[in-house]
């Protein structure tokens, strides 16, 4: 009785919904993302409060040291602030109790928590979710995040979970564990601000053994206060569990969990921990679901019978004891489980595989501008599943134009619009068809007034001139504008008739789809001016440059192919080069020269040859520290081709620059592709044969290692600053064998 007591320490109603949790000594640590002398401990980010408008809001808050003033309550979404009268304050032994009545006009949603007491503040982000809940909830499962982990995406691959989270908006998301590893707790603020607080649903934190194995203060002082708590979400209970503390359950734990299943009411209640072995530690209590990870796999039990239920159907009616699914990584998957009153409607991508979930990379999603201030943006998405989804959501976020705009929105309805401070957001809904493309387009400038319908029409003009010009850069690096001058000109004449005929919705459509791509195209030829620079800057400094060259011929190519952000990547990735990188090119360039030096004096090449292709490849996806290695890996092996006498040398260079001369005589009326700006014709320099003053020739003959000429002191590591571009490749082979000889 007394562990009872114990663990019902804190127990909040919240209208129809409860909140209750076994506390400990943590409340006290808990600062959320906001340090402040007042601290929100419930509702929080990491467990928030689900109401009906018009219900009591309970709120726990901390207060560190002495705060003077009166409470202050308010709850905010997109620029809307609805100020909540504080209608209780009860003080408990270390915090207080805010009772706090929601508005009957609030709109559903998840909203921003502040509280505040005299001149001190703390705001919680989406800590509050309203709604109304029926008897049909669906809400998703993800694990084993892993935000920290070194991988070449970054955190690329589970922001685009959270894309698909937000496109599917379930009711609610849990995670069961290992949101992070140790050690990494000053990140935490960075994580949840770029992975919690871009989830635009309630999402429920269950700790795993990665939190807790060196130091447990980050999560209990950022995520989530509360070791074991349970909530209620519409009919269905949901009870989280801390299995590591102490391995796998405690006596109090244990008295938690049956005092939490006793009260759960006639609706289905679900366990949330995160190792699934634990489930034979504790069988009894009529619960309906148990959801793990720990294992980064898909799996299914039916615990009653502890019977592995593998890629089985589920039975129907469900089985009559509790079933425990378990989902791999949520860079991987998702599990979608709907509850329809007391029984499981579905839990897995296949109703008739239940250890299966839903593969994220199913579902590709590609926005286009994807970045920077705009007024349109194009969402297109293609659904691989072999399902339909209805109702998907997403939310645009423009460039707030300012009066006299107005917004239109192809493919899509609209259901929310806000804005967040220089930004207007609009929360849109469509159907998306299995195995399917859709493209939904949001553009927020179709003119209302006739200044703004003079300004539209000034905006098209001008970019029919900036279209001019930038074809004309582009024309002057080598490449053929063409397509871009026709389907661009297309649409920017389309947009003047439409705003000619006073159809300013269609002009504005027009012109917002040309504008985008003409500010894509834009940077390309920024960006392709720059390259040639660069590329011209190193070459007249002695530098081999035939291994970067590639990546321009590969820009040029896809500016034919009209792919302008692949051209962009490109080009990137030779501004971004670092001095170290650029040698390595030069060394590549120079190994070249010293195989066809050896060929020429009837040695045979082959194996070196093939060997530096896969190096020449390596370099060309962005592996440099892996092109450094094999290139001294060829050096080691077949040294005899990196000795050329310097006599020989000097008679091939000879031949070369007469070869050169004469292709170049020939083509001086057209520019090559692979020609950069300004420069003339082929020079000794881009032949590779003339040695740079600050790269010296190797003794022995026209090569010098490069582990010898690598600045020492600097971390391997550290060569490599652009290997997330790992995923960009091409067929070398059209560059390897004409180093240098542009003409």
């Amino acid at each position: 009785m007394l562990c009872l007591l114990f663990a019902l320490l804190f127990s909040a109603c919240q209208g129809r919904s409860e909140f209750s949790a076994r506390t400990v000594s943590n409340i006290g640590v808990y600062q959320g993302l906001f340090e402040s002398n007042v601290s929100i401990v419930q509702p929080i980010l990491g467990a928030p409060a689900r109401l009906e408008a018009g219900d009591d809001l309970g709120i726990r808050v901390v207060l560190h040291g002495q705060v003077e003033g009166d409470w202050l309550a308010a709850i905010s979404r997109y620029a809307r602030v609805y100020d909540l009268p504080v209608a209780e304050v009860v003080p408990l032994n270390d915090s207080w109790l805010l009772y706090a009545p929601i508005p009957p006009d609030v709109a559903p949603g998840l909203y921003d928590l502040t509280v505040r007491k005299g001149t001190t503040v703390d705001l919680e982000r989406h800590a509050v979710s309203i709604g109304h809940d029926d008897e049909l909830i669906t809400f998703i499962h993800i694990t084993d995040v892993h935000v920290d982990r070194p991988e070449p995406d970054g955190l690329g691959s589970i922001m685009h979970t959270v894309d698909v989270i937000n496109l599917l908006r379930p009711d609610l998301v849990v995670v069961t564990g290992d949101f992070q590893d140790p050690g990494y707790a000053p990140q935490m603020k960075e994580f949840a601000t770029r992975i919690l607080w871009n989830l635009d649903v309630p999402v429920y934190i269950t700790p795993g053994n990665h939190e807790f194995k060196e130091d447990t203060i980050w999560y209990y002082e950022y995520l989530n206060p509360y070791p074991d708590y349970a909530f209620d979400f519409g009919p269905a209970r949901f009870i989280s569990l801390n299995q590591f503390q102490t391995y796998p359950f405690y006596n109090e734990q244990i008295d938690f969990l049956d005092s939490e299943l006793a009260r759960a009411g006639t609706g289905p209640t679900t366990i949330l921990l995160h190792d699934p072995s634990s489930f034979r530690s504790y069988s009894r209590g009529n619960f309906t679901l148990m959801l793990a990870g720990h294992t980064h796999d898909n799996d299914a039990v039916d615990i009653g019978l502890s019977l592995q239920l593998g890629y089985s159907a589920l039975p129907n009616p469900p089985p009559s004891g509790p079933l425990l699914l378990v989902t791999e990584t949520a860079r991987k998957a998702i599990r979608i489980i709907t509850f329809e009153g007391t029984h499981i409607l579905n839990c897995s991508c296949d109703p008739n595989k239940l250890k299966t979930a839903v593969p994220v990379a199913n579902l590709v999603m590609r926005i286009n501008p994807q970045e920077g201030p705009s007024n349109y943006q194009n969402l297109e998405i293609r659904n691989n599943l072999q399902i339909a989804i209805q109702n998907a959501s997403w939310t645009f976020n423009l460039s707030n134009p300012g009066p006299g705009w107005a917004a239109v929105l192809v493919g899509a309805e609209l259901e929310e619009q806000g804005s967040s401070g220089q930004r207007s957001l609009y929360r849109v809904r469509f159907d998306l068809a299995e195995m399917n493309l859709t493209s939904v387009e949001c553009v927020n400038i179709v003119p209302t007034n006739e200044q703004s319908r003079k300004l539209l029409r000034e905006k098209i003009d001008q970019r029919v001139q900036d279209l001019e010009a930038m074809c004309s850069i582009i024309r002057n690096h080598g490449a053929d504008p063409r397509v871009f001058e026709q389907h661009l000109g297309e649409g920017l004449a389309a947009a003047r008739l439409a705003s000619e005929a006073n159809d300013w919705t269609e002009a504005a459509v027009e012109f917002a789809r040309a504008d985008a791509k003409c500010g894509l195209l834009a940077d390309v030829a920024s960006k392709l001016s720059e390259a040639s620079s660069k590329l011209a800057e190193k070459e007249t400094g002695g530098v081999l440059v035939y291994p970067v060259r590639a990546w321009l011929g590969d820009a040029i190519q896809a500016l034919r192919s009209e792919d302008c952000e692949l051209a962009g990547e490109y080009l990137r990735r030779i501004l971004a080069l670092g001095e170290e990188e650029w040698l390595l090119a030069d060394m590549i360039g120079r190994a070249h020269v010293a195989l066809v030096l050896g060929n020429a004096s009837g040695q045979d090449v082959r194996e070196p040859k093939a060997e530096l292709q896969s190096v020449v490849a390596l370099f060309h996806d962005g592996k440099y520290l892996l092109s450094r290695q094999g290139l001294n890996r060829i050096y080691a092996t077949w040294p005899q081709f990196f000795a050329v006498p310097e006599s020989f040398a000097a008679g091939f260079q000879a031949s070369l620059l007469a070869l050169a001369f004469y292709l170049g005589k020939r083509r001086t009326a057209r520019q090559s592709p692979c020609r950069s700006a300004g420069t003339g014709n082929v020079s000794p320099l881009a032949l590779g044969v003339r040695m740079s003053s600050r790269f010296p020739a190797h003794p022995g003959g026209i090569v010098q290692p490069l582990e010898s000429r690598m600045p020492s002191g600097t971390d391997e590591q550290e060569r490599v600053p652009i290997a997330a571009l790992d995923c960009l490749t091409t067929n070398h082979s059209d560059h390897f064998m004409v180093v240098g000889l542009r003409a």
